[in-house]
């Protein structure tokens, strides 16, 4: 479909979320342009991890996101991890990493978990330059007993970071 065509809709989806509306439209002072609509803030989960699960809410710009784990081992240290997107990569034990390393941006940690479910919370900055980032989310459980020697992950959550 090519959305510079009179009347034309277009919708970017990513495993099911729509992401993004284009459209055309005159404007009345340059006449017909494209247009893009994005979805807002949204909370994706995404990949898989080795058992223990992760949930966050919607990534509204100057809010509060809460985010919580379930199925976490017992004595184990957590760290959640904000990080550039990538694709799923193995880290042993049936374990995946969705964050890239090398880029990521903050690091929370629980000293200890005492419990399989826990919940926190995340301040998000109120920055119009946020509006439609896109961040991964993943926590990392840092276990004895593993079967790979330490490391047990949850699933990820992408983050789009919106104004609603």
């Amino acid at each position: 479909m090519d959305p510079f065509l009179e009347n034309t809709l277009q919708i970017e989806a990513t495993d099911g979320t729509i992401t993004n509306v284009y459209f055309n439209a005159d404007d009345a002072v340059h006449g017909r342009e494209l247009f893009r609509f994005p979805n807002g803030a949204t909370a994706q989960a995404i990949g898989r991890g080795c058992g223990p699960e992760l949930r966050a809410t919607d990534p509204l710009l100057g809010q509060t996101m809460s985010f919580s784990g379930a199925g976490a081992p017992t004595r184990s240290h957590a760290i959640t991890i904000i990080g550039a997107p990538t694709v799923e990569y193995p880290i042993g034990g049936g374990c995946f990493g969705y964050i890239d390393l090398s880029v990521f941006f903050a690091a929370a940690s629980v000293p200890l978990i005492t419990r399989t479910k826990w919940t926190s919370t995340l301040g998000i900055p109120n920055d119009k330059a946020l509006q439609g980032v896109t961040v991964n989310l993943q926590t990392w459980y840092l276990a004895l007993g593993a079967s790979n020697g330490s490391i047990v992950t949850s699933n990820a959550v992408e983050l789009t970071l919106g104004s609603w």
